[in-house]
Formats: C-alpha cells, structure tokens, sequence
C-alpha cells in the first residue's frame, strides 16, 4: 500500500503542475485516507513530498475548492482513486 500511497502523490504533483489543483487535493486526501486506514506512516523524505505537495495545491485551490475536493478524495475508494487518478479524458486535459 505504501507504493500506491507514493504514486498518489507523484500523480497530484503532476496534475497540480498542470494546474489542476482540485484534482491534486481530492488525490492527495485518498492518499491520507489510504494511509489512515493502513495504519501506514509514511518515510520522512515521502512524508516531505506530501506535505509540500499538499501546501502548494492548498495554495492554488482556494478555500472552497479545497473542502469540496478534499471531502471527495477522502470518501474515494482505492480503485476509484487510482481510476481518477490515471484517467485518459484527464490526462489529456494536462498536456
């Protein structure tokens, strides 16, 4: 679980270099979900990667934006987290 917790946020990081910060948050709060319910703590360096990840997309999302994204990744099932999270009609969205 740890490895699908890493990719989740190496996905939010490029999605919110793309500028899609509410698709970073919702990704990053399924990824706090998945490791809450995992009981996973994370490694310093990939605890360092999330935390600036999560600040910049908290930055860029706005404070309404971000509740509505936040409460959606934390409500995401894994399988549907890894869907959205690898979806092509997105993807094309950050190209």
């Amino acid at each position: 679980m740890r490895l699908v917790a890493e990719n989740l946020v190496a996905l939010a990081a490029l999605v919110l270099d793309a500028r899609q910060a509410g698709r970073a948050v919702a990704l990053l709060a399924a990824t706090a979900a998945l490791l809450e319910s995992a009981d996973i703590a994370g490694e310093p360096v990939e605890q360092a990667a999330y935390e600036r990840t999560l600040a910049e997309a908290h930055a860029q999302a706005g404070e309404a934006s971000w509740s509505t994204a936040w409460a959606a990744g934390q409500a995401m099932p894994l399988d549907e987290a890894i869907d959205y999270a690898l979806d092509e009609t997105l993807a094309a969205e950050v190209r």
